[in-house]
C-alpha cells in the first residue's frame, strides 16, 4: 500500500519542497503516479480469459493466443478463430502458447496438442504441420510450447516432449535434436520452453533441464546448469523464458527467480524474491520478459496471491511491483502473467492465465490524478476536492467534502486529516482555503461559517451567524474567500459579501453601503477576484457579475447582466469563476459558457461548446505560464489558446481523476503546476508537459459490405486494390480502423468517394461509410484517420471501385439500339408510304373514270388531298414518337395512357380518311358545279371550326339544328341533327351554307362531314396526349437535371413540384389528396440530384403509410435570410415511439406494418447533413407523421463557380 501511494505522490512531493527544487521539477525516470491498467475481458468479447501470447502484424492488427484459439483485434472489436471439427482448414487446436509474425509477416500459432499451425489470410483458413509416426521428417512433437525465426529466415520450434525442431519452409521437412543420454553434446532435455539468438548470432535454447547454447554449424550443445555450490550459477535448471535486450545482455527467467548472463565471464547474476526487501523481484517464478521503447524491463510472474508484474530498474537494481487489487477497477486484472508485449502506439499488452489481457499506456500521461482510497487511511480522506492552498512553508493543504482539511505530509510521503473528529472543526466540508500573512488559514465551510484555522497550535475560531447581530456573517455557506491589496479580507457567503474587521472581529455587509445592489446581499457569492487597478469583481449566483471600484473611499457599482435579446451581454447570471490574465483582460466563467470582458465598452465575447468548449458549465479558471487559459468544466477539462481562438479538450481518458471538477477549485502553484479539484480528488499538472500523443496510427479498411452483407477483405487486404461490382450492387458501405491502441474510441476519421464526393466527409469517432445508386464507373475510396490527439495519418488507405455498368447502357449495345430502332423508323417509313402511294393511285383512276366533266375543279381537289395527305403524314410521325416513348421504362405506365389515345385516335383518323376519299369523288358527281367551291369551303370550316362539345351542350345544339331543318322544309333525323353538333356546328352555320345542305343526298354529305370533324377531334385529342407527354418528360429532366454529385442553382419549389409530377402514378388509387404550400424562395446553390432523392425517399415512405388513403402535405417555408424548412406530413400510421429514436440509424429497419423506415432515412440524412443541414421527425402520433428538413441557402461551396 506504501509503494502505491507514493506513485500517488512522487511528482506532488517535488511540488511541495519547490523553492528548492524548481529545476528537476519535471524529472523523472520511472513512473510518476499509480498506472491506469485497462481491462479487456470477455465482456468486451475476448474468447477465453487465458491469454499466452500477443502479437501484432505488419498492418498493425493485434493478435492474441491463448486457450480460446486465435483473436485477431482492431481495437475495436474481435475476430476469433477456433477448431471447428467440420472443417479441416480451421485452426487445428483452440489451446495456444505462441504466436510468431515471420520475417514476410505471415502469421504462425504453435498450439498444445495440434502442432503448427500457419494463417492463410486469402482465405481465412490454416495449413497444419503436424506430428505423423509415419513420417520420421514430420513434426516431433504436436505439443508446441515456442517458435522462432532466426536470421537466416529459419524455423525452429520447441516441444514439449519431441525436442528442437528445426523447419524447412522449401520442402516443408523437419529436423530433430532430442536429448541422447549418451550424449553430452545433445540439448539438455527434449521439453523446450525458450529460443532466442543474441547480437553476436550466438543461438540459445531454454530446455526443462538448464539453459544450451547451440552451435548450428556443427549441431553441438553447450550446457549451462545450475550448480548449488556456485552463487554465480544459473538460479535453477527450468529456463522457462530467453529475453535478449537492446544492449546484447541475455536474461533468463527460471522458477526460481530472473538471471542476466554476462558473456564475457559466462556467469549469472540472480535477482530473486525477499521477504524483507519490498524492493526486490516480487514472485520467483518468472516467466515473459519484454523491453519497452524507453529501454524498461518488464518481467512477468506466474503468481497468484501477490504482484506478478515488476518493472525492474536496471541501475539501481530494484524492482517495482504491481498486483491485482479487487478493490480498484484501475489495477491488473489478474497476477499470473503469461505474455508481454509492446505495440507500436507505445501500449504494453498484458496476457494473463485468468484475467484476459490488460493494457497500459507507456507514455507520458498528461495529467496526474490524486485519488481517496477507502482502503487507505493515509490517503485523500473525502470525495471532492474543493479548494487547494500551498503555504509559505511549501505545505499543501486540499479542502475536501466530508473529509475536512488534508495535508500532505511530504516526510511521510502521506496525508494527514483535520476533521470535526480530531479538532476544533465544526464542519466535514471545506470549501474555500486563504493563508493570511502570518500564515494562519482562513477556511470557508459548507455549513460552519468561517473558520479560523493555525496550523501550528491547531487552535480553530469560528465566526458564525447570530441571529439579530447585524455586524456578524451574513450566512454561514462561505463559498469565496479574497485579501485585496490593502489587506482587507473579503468573504463571499450564500448570501451576499461580507467584509472581514480584525479589530472589532465583526462583519460589514457590502449590501449596506451606499448605492450597493440589494443583490449583493441576497444571493450567493462564488468568486471574488481584485484585478490590478484595485477593482473587486464579485460573481454571483444568478444576479450576474458586479465591479466595485473605491474612489475617496465611496464605493461605487457596476452590474453586468445577461440579456438573452443581446449577444454581447454576459452569456448567463450564475457566476462560477474569475481571472484576470497577464494582459489584464477579465475573463469570467458562468454556467453558460466563458467570457472575456471588454471594460472600453462592457462587450463580452462569448465561447461556447459551439466554440470548441468542452462543456458550457464552467467551473474554474487558471492561466499557465505560457498564456494559455485552462478551463473546468462538470464535463471535462479545455485548454483555450487565446492568441489563435482555438480550444484543446481533455477527459478522464487522458488521466483526469473524472469528468466533472468542482466549483472554485482551481490553483496555481508558484511553480507553475496547476491543480483542478473534482468529485473524485484533484488532478496535477505541470501545462508544459501535457503533450500530445506524436504516433501517426495506421488506417485499415476492416469490414465491407453490399446490401447489408458482409464481403471477404481479402481482395483488399492489400494497399491501392481493385474491387469490381455489378451495376446492381451499387449499394455498399466500408467500415476502417485508425490501429492507435491508445485511446481508440477517441480516434477521428474522414472518407471520401472520389467521384462522388467534392470535399472529405469528416465523420468524426463514426468509422463507416455507406453510398447508394451509386452510378456505373471508376472511383476511388479514400479514409483517413487521427489518434485520440488528432494527429492524423494524412496518407490513410485506399481502394478503387469499379461498378460495371448493364449490357443496355454499354457503348456497343447503344450503338446496336440506335441501328435497330433507325431501321425499324427508316422500314415503316417507307412502307407506309408505298401504302399510301398506292392507295392515292387507286383514288386518282376512280376520280378519273367517273368525272370526266369535272376536270376543271381537280386542281381544287387535289389541293383538298394534298392537305389531308400532310395531316396523315404528321399523325404518323406521331406515331413514331409516340413508339420511341415506349422505350424510357422508368415511365411506361405514366406514358401508356396518353400514347394509348394517341394510337387510338390514328386508328379512328386512318380508318376515317379510307371510308372518306370514295364519298368525296361521289358527291363531286352529285353536286352542281357551281357549289363545288362552296363544298371545299364548308369542309375548310368544318376543319378549323371543329372542337370538342359538351353532353349538355350537344343536346342542345342539336335540337336547334333540327328545328332548323324542318323550318326550311328539308326535315332530317336527330341522329344526323346530332352528328352536325358533335363536330361543332351551329345554326348560323347551317343558314350560311344553306345552299350545300340543299342538296339531294343531304345525308351523305352530312355523314362525310361528321367523318372529317370526328377525325380532327380525334388529332386534337392527340395533341393533348403529346403535350402531356412532353409535360412528363420535362418534368423528368428536371427531376434529374445534373447528376448527383454537381453542384447547380435551383428553385427548390420547382423540383419538389417536378418530384409529385413523376410520383403522380403512386396516387392513381385516387384515395390520396395532395395539399401544396410554398413560399417564394429564391434560387441557392446545392446538389439539387441528391436532395430529389430525398424528396423522393420522404413521399413515398408517406404514400406507402397511407394504403386506405389520406392527405399528403408538401410545404416549403423561408424560415429566415438563411434558411428555408420541407415540411413533409402524412396522415398514415405513424412511427411508434419506440422505434423513432432509431429510425436514422444506419441498417436499421422494421419488418412490420410500418415498412417505411429503413436504410433511405439514414441515407437521407447524410446527404442533408452534406448540405449543412438537418432532418427531423418534428411531430409522430397515430394519423399524423412530419418530417421537416432544415436547409440553408448560404453555403458556400469553393468547387462551385
Amino acid at each position: 500500500m506504501h509503494r502505491t501511494l507514493c506513485f500517488l505522490l512522487t511528482g506532488l512531493l517535488a511540488v511541495l519542497s519547490a523553492p528548492f527544487a524548481d529545476a528537476d521539477v519535471h524529472d523523472s525516470q520511472a513512473f510518476d503516479f499509480a498506472p491506469v491498467f485497462e481491462r479487456i475481458t470477455i465482456e468486451q468479447g475476448l474468447a477465453h480469459s487465458v491469454v499466452y501470447d500477443i502479437a501484432q502484424d505488419q498492418r498493425g492488427l493485434l493478435w492474441f493466443g491463448g486457450e480460446g484459439g486465435l483473436a485477431k483485434y482492431d481495437g475495436y472489436a474481435f475476430t476469433m478463430y477456433q477448431h471447428d471439427p467440420l472443417n479441416d482448414n480451421s485452426l487445428s487446436h483452440n489451446s495456444i502458447s505462441d504466436l510468431l509474425i515471420d520475417q514476410s509477416g505471415a502469421i504462425w500459432c504453435a498450439t498444445w496438442g495440434g502442432g503448427v499451425n500457419k494463417f492463410i489470410p486469402d482465405t481465412d483458413t490454416f495449413l497444419h504441420y503436424r506430428y505423423d509416426p509415419a513420417k520420421p521428417q514430420s513434426l516431433s512433437d504436436d505439443r508446441v510450447q515456442v517458435m522462432y525465426q532466426d536470421r537466416a529466415g529459419i524455423f525452429w520450434f520447441g516441444t514439449f516432449r519431441g525436442g528442437l525442431n528445426r523447419f524447412d519452409a522449401q520442402t516443408g521437412q523437419f529436423t530433430a535434436y532430442r536429448h541422447d543420454p549418451n550424449n553430452a553434446n545433445s540439448v539438455s532435455d527434449d521439453r523446450i520452453w525458450s529460443i532466442t539468438e543474441d547480437l553476436a548470432g550466438n543461438f540459445w535454447v531454454g530446455t526443462n533441464n538448464g539453459l544450451d547454447k547451440f552451435d548450428r554449424a556443427t549441431g553441438i550443445f553447450t550446457h549451462y546448469r545450475h550448480d548449488p555450490a556456485r552463487s554465480d550459477s544459473l538460479s535453477d535448471n527450468q529456463a522457462r523464458w530467453l529475453f535478449v535486450d537492446s544492449g546484447g545482455t541475455l536474461w533468463i527467467s527460471t522458477q526460481k527467480g530472473l538471471n542476466q548472463f554476462h558473456a564475457d565471464t559466462g556467469a549469472f547474476t540472480r535477482f530473486t524474491h525477499d521477504l524483507l526487501d519490498p524492493s526486490s523481484l516480487s514472485y520467483d517464478t518468472t516467466y515473459k520478459i519484454w523491453e519497452d521503447h524507453q529501454k524498461r524491463l518488464w518481467i512477468g510472474a506466474n503468481a497468484t496471491d501477490t504482484a506478478g508484474l515488476n518493472l525492474f530498474d536496471r541501475e539501481r537494481g530494484t524492482f517495482t511491483s504491481f498486483a491485482h487489487d479487487p478493490s480498484r477497477l484501475t489495477s491488473i486484472s489478474h497476477n499470473d502473467i503469461r505474455a508481454l508485449y509492446e505495440d507500436t502506439s507505445g501500449v504494453l499488452w498484458i496476457g494473463t492465465r485468468g484475467g484476459g489481457v490488460n493494457k497500459l499506456n507507456l507514455k507520458p500521461r498528461k495529467f496526474v490524478s490524486v485519488t481517496p482510497d477507502p482502503t487507505d487511511p493515509n490517503s485523500l480522506l473525502g470525495n471532492a476536492a474543493n479548494a487547494f492552498a500551498v503555504t509559505q512553508s511549501g505545505e499543501l493543504w486540499v479542502g475536501m467534502s466530508g473529509g475536512g482539511l488534508n495535508r500532505y505530509d511530504a516526510a511521510r510521503d502521506m496525508f494527514t486529516h483535520v476533521t470535526p473528529e480530531n479538532s476544533l472543526l465544526t464542519d466535514r466540508t471545506i470549501l474555500a482555503i486563504h493563508e493570511d500573512r502570518s500564515g494562519r488559514l482562513w477556511l470557508g465551510t459548507n455549513d460552519g461559517g468561517l473558520q479560523l484555522f493555525d496550523p501550528k497550535t491547531q487552535d480553530v475560531i469560528s465566526f458564525i451567524t447570530r441571529p439579530g447581530s447585524p455586524d456578524s456573517l451574513s450566512d454561514n455557506r462561505v463559498y469565496a474567500l479574497c485579501e485585496d491589496s490593502r489587506q482587507r479580507l473579503w468573504i463571499g457567503t450564500g448570501k451576499g459579501v461580507n467584509l472581514f474587521a480584525p479589530t472589532s472581529q465583526t462583519f460589514l455587509h457590502l449590501a449596506d453601503f451606499p448605492g450597493a445592489p440589494k443583490a449583493l446581499g441576497e444571493t450567493g457569492i462564488f468568486s471574488l477576484l481584485e484585478t490590478q487597478e484595485g477593482t473587486l469583481w464579485i460573481g454571483t449566483w444568478g444576479a450576474g457579475l458586479y465591479a466595485m471600484a473605491e474612489s475617496d473611499e465611496t464605493p461605487t457599482f457596476k452590474a453586468y447582466r445577461h440579456n438573452p435579446s443581446d449577444n454581447t451581454s454576459l452569456s448567463h447570471d450564475e457566476v462560477t469563476s474569475l481571472l484576470e490574465d497577464r494582459e489584464g483582460n477579465l475573463w469570467v466563467g458562468t454556467r453558460g459558457g466563458l467570457n472575456k470582458l471588454d471594460r472600453a465598452s462592457g462587450a463580452f465575447t462569448r465561447y461556447v461548446e459551439q466554440d470548441g468548449l468542452v462543456d458550457n458549465e464552467v467551473v474554474g479558471l487558471l492561466q499557465a505560464n505560457d498564456g494559455n487559459i485552462w478551463i473546468s468544466t462538470v464535463n471535462g477539462l479545455s485548454r483555450f489558446d487565446p492568441r489563435q481562438g482555438k480550444f484543446r479538450n481533455f477527459d478522464y481518458s487522458d488521466g483526469l481523476q473524472s469528468n466533472e471538477f468542482k466549483i472554485g477549485a482551481a490553483y496555481k502553484t508558484r511553480q507553475g503546476e496547476l491543480l483542478f479539484g473534482g468529485v473524485n480528488g484533484f488532478s496535477r499538472f505541470f501545462p508544459d508537459m501535457v503533450l500530445d500523443n506524436p504516433y501517426v496510427p495506421p488506417v485499415i479498411i476492416t469490414d465491407f459490405r453490399i446490401f447489408e452483407q458482409p464481403i471477404s477483405l481479402t481482395s483488399i487486404s492489400a494497399q491501392n486494390q481493385e474491387m469490381t461490382l455489378s451495376y446492381s450492387d451499387n449499394f455498399f458501405s466500408f467500415e476502417f480502423a485508425a490501429l492507435d491502441y491508445t485511446n481508440p474510441h477517441k480516434n477521428r476519421y474522414a472518407y471520401m468517394l472520389e467521384g462522388v464526393d467534392k470535399n472529405w466527409i469528416n465523420s468524426g469517432m463514426r468509422r463507416y461509410a455507406s453510398y447508394t445508386n451509386v452510378a456505373p464507373g471508376r472511383y476511388t475510396f479514400r479514409v483517413k484517420g487521427a489518434n485520440d490527439d488528432g494527429v492524423w495519418n494524412e496518407t490513410g488507405t485506399a481502394i478503387s471501385i469499379i461498378i460495371t455498368p448493364p449490357f443496355w447502357q454499354t457503348l456497343w449495345f447503344r450503338v446496336a439500339a440506335g441501328v435497330f430502332v433507325v431501321g425499324i423508323v427508316i422500314g415503316a417509313y417507307r412502307l407506309r408510304v408505298r401504302s399510301i402511294q398506292q392507295r392515292n393511285l387507286l383514288l386518282e383512276r376512280q376520280v378519273r373514270e367517273r368525272t370526266e366533266e369535272l376536270e376543271t375543279q381537280q386542281q381544287e381537289l387535289r389541293a383538298a388531298l394534298e392537305h389531308l395527305q400532310q395531316t396523315q403524314a404528321q399523325l404518323l410521325q406521331s406515331e413514331k414518337m409516340a413508339a420511341l416513348g415506349q422505350l424510357v421504362s422508368g415511365i411506361a405506365h405514366e406514358i401508356n395512357t396518353p400514347a394509348g389515345a394517341i394510337v387510338g385516335g390514328l386508328d379512328q383518323v386512318k380508318e376515317g380518311y379510307n371510308k372518306l376519299f370514295p364519298q368525296l369523288h361521289s358527291l363531286f358527281l352529285q353536286l352542281p358545279a357551281e357549289l363545288h367551291d362552296r363544298y371545299m369551303q364548308l369542309c375548310q370550316h368544318v376543319l378549323s371550326a371543329t372542337k370538342g362539345v359538351s353532353s349538355r351542350n350537344r343536346r342542345d345544339a342539336a335540337k336547334r339544328i333540327l328545328a332548323e331543318f324542318t323550318e326550311q322544309g328539308a326535315p332530317i333525323s336527330y341522329n344526323i341533327a346530332n352528328k352536325l353538333a358533335v363536330i361543332g356546328l351551329t345554326i348560323e352555320d347551317i343558314r350560311h351554307f344553306s345552299d350545300v345542305f340543299a342538296c339531294e343526298d343531304r345525308e351523305t354529305l352530312i355523314e362525310t362531314l361528321f367523318w372529317l370533324g370526328a377525325r380532327q377531334l380525334h388529332i386534337q385529342d392527340a395533341q393533348t396526349s403529346i403535350a402531356q407527354i412532353v409535360q412528363l418528360v420535362n418534368a423528368l429532366k428536371q427531376y434529374a437535371h445534373h447528376d448527383e454529385g454537381d453542384l447547380v442553382e435551383t428553385h427548390l419549389q420547382e423540383d419538389l413540384e417536378n418530384t409529385l409530377l413523376v410520383l403522380r402514378n403512386a396516387f392513381a388509387n385516387g384515395k390520396i389528396t395532395i395539399v401544396t404550400s410554398y413560399d417564394l424562395v429564391p434560387p441557392f446553390v446545392c446538389r439539387a440530384a441528391r436532395l430529389n432523392q430525398v424528396w423522393t425517399n420522404l413521399i413515398l415512405n408517406a404514400i406507402q403509410a397511407m394504403p386506405d388513403g389520406g392527405t399528403l402535405s408538401v410545404c416549403l417555408t423561408q424560415v429566415d435570410a438563411m434558411h428555408v424548412a420541407v415540411e413533409i406530413e402524412d396522415t398514415g400510421t405513424g412511427i411508434p415511439d419506440a422505434i423513432l429514436p432509431r429510425i436514422f440509424e444506419p441498417y436499421f429497419t422494421t419488418r412490420g406494418k410500418d415498412k417505411r423506415i429503413g436504410m433511405g432515412l439514414s441515407i437521407c440524412r447524410e446527404i442533408i447533413e452534406a448540405h449543412h443541414g438537418r432532418i427531423d421527425v418534428v411531430s409522430s402520433q397515430p394519423g399524423n407523421t412530419c418530417f421537416r428538413v432544415l436547409l440553408p441557402t448560404n453555403v458556400k461551396y469553393p468547387e462551385y463557380t
